[in-house]
């Protein structure tokens, strides 16, 4: 009787000991539930940071190609270039047109508003670039400086439309979605 009142002793007091570890493990496994919940809250917001930065490289980048087309056909205006029409007249061959129409930016940011803002003012950009150009090459000024002035304004409304692009994936908040 008194060796089975031992054991009987021993045995609450390993039950009294793995409770106590249970209990410390478990909360140590909370803990480690919570540390976990937050750095993928962190991660998350890491994410949208590099998206929007990516995004915001791009726009800055197209803008700064676009100058450079513009650019060139006031070379060619003063004889210092021999830009060709028909290398600026599709929109859809520079960089921002492929992005925009098949590449990276319809499948992650065609939801956003300002997308669809972009391929007008765009598409006006480069068609006024090459009417400007043949309209010099065929000698009449008259049109090439009216083409001129819509391709400024063209350009600008690109730049602002680009511009609400990029402030579209800062509000957004929520990690790019691909579309099929």
């Amino acid at each position: 009787v008194g060796q089975i009142g031992e054991d009987s002793g021993g045995a609450t007091e390993s039950m009294a000991v793995l409770a106590n570890e249970t209990q410390r493990a478990s909360g140590e496994g909370g803990s480690a539930s919570e540390n976990m919940q937050r750095l993928l809250v962190l991660a998350t917001q890491m994410e949208q940071t590099i998206s929007a930065s990516t995004l915001g490289s791009f726009i800055e980048m197209t803008k700064i190609e676009h100058v450079l087309i513009k650019f060139d056909v006031y070379r060619a205006f003063l004889g210092l270039g021999d830009r060709n029409s028909s290398e600026i007249s599709d929109h859809r061959r520079c960089r921002l047109g492929s992005w925009h129409a098949v590449g990276e930016g319809r499948q992650l940011y065609a939801r956003l508003p300002g997308y669809q803002e972009v391929d007008m003012p765009h598409a006006a950009v480069h068609r006024a670039a090459s009417e400007a150009l043949e309209f010099l090459r065929t000698g009449n000024m008259s049109a090439a400086v009216d083409a001129l002035a819509r391709m400024e304004s063209a350009g600008r409304e690109l730049g602002d439309a680009l511009d609400r692009l990029g402030s579209a994936v800062d509000d957004d908040r929520g990690p790019p979605a691909r579309q099929a």
